[in-house]
């Protein structure tokens, strides 16, 4: 199963990817000729022969373009709405009963990323919502998931109380 899903992960980005190299005149990549000229100088003088530039925009996920929006964006909900009060993290445990109850005997939870996922979003949703309450006071909240190879999923949340 595990290999299943690595190989359909890479066949995936592989086609975001070479939709990407064709659409880089969209990107309007010839105005960062400057960083060409400079990469190209930088090879010349190591020896080595430079490979194509390919600018990642936004929306692929990881690239630097798209952590730099996540920042602007939250930065844009501090500035209108005030620092957060809570940073929570909130992860994952592979031995939670929904998981653990789903598999098939000799399967053990990082066999099925699908139940990790699916698992981790509803107990995600089912303690925090779109709007949380501590008491009275009610919460706006930035959320971002993050799935690492050697930590286990987890989410970052910033509340601001209101």
């Amino acid at each position: 199963m595990q290999q299943y899903v690595v190989d359909s992960h890479v066949k995936v980005e592989g086609n975001r990817l070479n939709f990407i190299r064709h659409i880089q005149r969209t990107l309007r990549v010839e105005l960062y000729l400057g960083l060409s000229d400079h990469i190209n100088a930088l090879a010349t003088e190591a020896g080595v022969m430079p490979g194509v530039p390919l600018i990642l925009p936004s929306s692929f996920n990881g690239s630097p373009r798209e952590m730099q929006q996540n920042f602007q964006d939250a930065m844009s909900i501090v500035r209108d709405f005030g620092k957060p009060d809570l940073f929570l993290t909130f992860t994952c445990n592979p031995k939670w009963n929904e998981i653990k109850e789903n598999l098939f005997p000799g399967q053990n939870p990082h066999d099925r990323p699908d139940f990790i996922a699916r698992v981790f979003d509803m107990k995600k949703k089912a303690r925090f919502g779109e709007k949380c309450y501590f008491g009275s006071y009610s919460c706006r909240h930035s959320c971002h998931r993050i799935t690492e190879e050697r930590i286990a999923t987890h989410a970052s949340i910033a509340d601001i109380s209101r």
